[in-house]
């Protein structure tokens, strides 16, 4: 009896282990012709985007609004800029904004 409870818990503790929703979630966005996937360091310093394939660190930087991270992807300036789930990109000296929606 205990075999067959000790192998009923195992396999209770096992098939949790394979869970989908334990997986973490990579927010996609697409951004114009852009996509972009993003993930923050733990204290929300940098985040780490992968840019239409391209991975690059963005720096938090001062912001009036919201959350703004800088960088240099491929010797261009990439800033994105996001409030809640709401995300903008900007790219080069342009300043024209791209607006993000959930992929």
């Amino acid at each position: 009896m205990k075999r067959i409870l000790s192998a009923l818990v195992l396999c209770g503790l096992l098939s949790a282990c394979d869970d989908a929703s334990d997986v973490p979630t990579v927010p996609s966005y697409v951004c114009g012709n852009y996509t972009l996937e993003m993930t923050f360091s733990e204290d929300g310093g940098v985040m780490h985007a992968v840019i239409s394939g391209d991975a690059v660190d963005l720096k938090l930087t001062q912001s009036a609004s919201g959350a703004k991270y800088a960088g240099v992807l491929n010797d261009t300036d990439v800033v994105l800029w996001g409030k809640g789930d709401a995300w903008a990109m900007f790219v080069g000296d342009d300043e024209i904004m791209i607006e993000c929606s959930v992929k």
